[in-house]
């Protein structure tokens, strides 16, 4: 399984810092710079900054080896390919959750619970449909203009597209998980998610010791 993310120069401060504990743990990620300027949320630039990234795990995923796809503001504290290639034994892909379902069906489900910047994937025929890039039916759906809305609608399909799994929070925590829990020392990776601006993000990873440059 190989690890793969994407950045812009906005973010390479944090690319660098995933780098960073990617090798203290004794990995490595294959990292594709993109020229596009960042958007603001639903904008043109972020939605086409979104669907670059279904492009590139699709051309991965047809290379035939499983992949994580890691946004670049997650910081590793243990290598967890091993961990990840056994939850897949049994599923097409396993995704980290964004926040607590609250006990609701899968039909109440909301399709951004699954976290599109930090989940593996298999290159099995469903695998591959999950995170193929829209198809003309779905170009004017308003919930679909991220990556995440996108594929967490194709999961609430019946039957979903593929067969998938959470990740348990404790181990994969994203930014919720670290503001209302608090994160775990056995964790595998936390996902600063949940927070806008870059100084915030920074200052939670100085508070949790995940700040590596």
């Amino acid at each position: 399984m190989k690890i793969i993310a994407m950045c812009n120069d906005r973010l390479m401060v944090f690319a660098e810092n995933m780098i960073e504990s990617l090798k203290r743990v004794g990995a490595e990620v294959q990292l594709t710079h993109i020229d596009d300027p960042p958007g603001e949320f639903k904008t043109a630039a972020f939605c086409k900054i979104c669907y670059r990234k279904l492009e590139i795990i699709t051309a991965e995923l047809a290379l035939g080896e499983p992949l994580l796809y890691t946004d670049v503001d997650v910081v590793f504290r243990r290598n967890p390919l091993e961990d990840l290639e056994h939850r897949l034994e049994n599923c097409d892909a396993v995704f980290q959750q964004e926040e607590p379902a609250s006990g609701r069906g899968h039909k109440q489900l909301s399709p951004h619970l699954w976290g599109a910047g930090f989940f593996a994937v298999k290159p099995t025929d469903a695998g591959k449909a999950l995170v193929a890039p829209k198809g003309k039916e779905e170009e004017n759906r308003w919930e679909w203009h991220s990556d995440q809305g996108l594929l967490g609608t194709r999961l609430l399909r019946t039957p979903p597209v593929a067969t998938v799994e959470f990740l348990p929070m404790k181990l994969y925590p994203s930014g919720w998980y670290q503001k209302k829990i608090g994160l775990a020392a056995e964790r595998f990776a936390c996902h600063y998610n949940w927070t806008v601006t870059s100084k915030s993000k920074i200052k939670r990873m100085q508070k949790e010791g995940d700040w590596m440059i």
